[in-house]
C-alpha cells in the first residue's frame, strides 16, 4: 500500500530489542557454525535461494510499479519533538530523476544523526564487498581449493559488482534523493509483494553473518596451532572428532557479541573498513614477499599476477 510509511518496522524497536535480536540471530548463526561446514553449506545454499527470488522481485518492481509517493516515518528532532514528516516519490524511469541524484549532496544518517562523509558513506558500503576472501578462509573445507577459490572467487566478484552497478542505476533513476535518503528500506515501499524484500534482506545477513563467523573461526583455529598468541587463543584449538574447530566458532561467537553491544552497527563500519583494509593489505604484502623471496611453494595460477600486482 502506497499509502502506508515503508519503514522496516516490523518488530518493536530499542537498543535492547535490538541487541535481543541479534544475539538471538547470533545463536542461530553460531549453531550452524558449531555443526561444521557440511550444514553451512546447505544453510548458504538455502539462503542463496531467498536471496535471489527477493532479488527477482525487486528488479521486476523497477519495471512494473507505477510512480508513486511514499510518506516517510517522522524522524525524532531537538527535545523530543519530532520533525515535519516528509514524503518520498518513485518516479518510474526519469531522467531527470537521475539528473538531481548526481552529486554528493551529503545530509545526516538518519539512524544515527551522524552527518555523512564519503569516507562514511565508503565505510558502509565497504563493508558489503568483503566476502572477496570467503573462499579462501573456507580451503581447509574445499574438495580442490587450488581451482575452486580462484573461479569462485572471480565469478562472485563479477557478479556481485554486476548486481551493485544494476542496482545504483536502477535506483538512481527512478527514486528521488528524499527516499534515498530518508528510507534505507525503500526496496519494500516500491516492491510488487513488500514481505519477499524482508524475506531477502533477513537472508542476506544471516548469509553474511554465516560466512564472516565461519571464515573467521578457520583463521582463528590456524592462528592458534601456530601458537602465534599463547593461552590467549588457546581454547581455539578444540576439535571435534571429525575435526570441526567448535572452540574457535565458540571464541568468534562470544567476539562479535561483545560487537553487538554497539546497537548502531553504522557507527562501526569505519573501523570494521580500517581493519579489512589492513587485512587485505597484510595478504598483498604477504604475496609480494613471496614473489620476490622465490618461494617454491608459492605458484599463483592467475595469468596476470606480477609483484607489480600486489602493489
Amino acid at each position: 500500500d502506497s499509502t502506508k510509511p515503508s519503514g522496516l518496522q516490523v518488530l518493536p524497536q530499542g537498543y535492547g530489542w535490538s541487541l535481543l535480536y541479534g544475539s538471538l540471530l547470533l545463536g542461530l548463526v553460531g549453531g550452524v557454525c558449531t555443526l561444521g561446514a557440511g550444514l553451512y553449506a546447505r544453510a548458504s545454499f538455502l539462503t542463496f535461494l531467498l536471496v535471489s527470488g527477493s532479488l527477482a522481485s525487486v528488479l521486476v518492481s523497477f519495471v512494473a510499479v507505477g510512480p508513486r509517493s511514499i510518506p516517510l516515518t517522522p524522524r525524532p528532532g531537538p527535545n523530543g519533538s519530532s520533525l515535519p514528516p516528509q514524503v518520498g516519490h518513485f518516479t518510474g524511469f526519469n531522467s531527470s530523476t537521475l539528473k538531481a541524484n548526481l552529486g554528493a549532496g551529503y545530509a545526516k544518517d538518519y539512524t544515527t544523526g551522524a552527518m555523512m562523509t564519503f569516507a562514511s558513506v565508503f565505510a558502509v558500503l565497504f563493508n558489503g564487498c568483503t566476502g572477496i576472501m570467503a573462499g579462501a578462509n573456507m580451503s581447509g573445507e574445499l574438495k580442490d581449493p587450488s581451482r575452486a577459490i580462484p573461479l569462485g572467487t572471480i565469478v562472485a566478484v563479477t557478479y556481485t559488482f554486476f548486481i551493485y552497478t544494476l542496482l545504483f542505476f536502477l535506483s538512481s533513476f527512478t527514486c528521488d534523493r528524499t527516499l534515498l535518503q530518508e528510507d534505507y528500506g525503500f526496496f519494500r515501499a516500491i516492491s510488487l509483494w513488500p514481505p519477499l524484500v524482508l524475506v531477502g534482506i533477513y537472508a542476506t545477513s544471516l548469509s553474511a553473518s554465516m560466512s564472516s563467523l565461519i571464515g573467521a573461526s578457520r583463521i582463528l583455529h590456524a592462528l592458534a596451532q601456530d601458537d602465534l598468541f599463547g593461552v590467549i587463543l588457546a581454547p581455539a584449538k578444540v576439535v571435534s572428532r571429525t575435526g570441526n574447530p567448535w572452540g574457535a566458532v565458540l571464541y568468534s561467537w562470544g567476539l562479535v557479541q561483545l560487537v553487538l553491544l554497539a546497537g548502531k552497527l553504522n557507527t562501526l563500519a569505519a573501523v570494521v573498513t580500517v581493519f579489512y583494509l589492513v587485512a587485505y593489505a597484510a595478504v598483498d604484502l604477504s604475496c609480494l614477499s613471496l614473489e620476490w623471496a622465490s618461494a617454491p611453494n608459492f605458484r599463483p595460477t592467475f595469468s596476470l599476477f606480477s609483484w607489480h600486482t600486489c602493489l
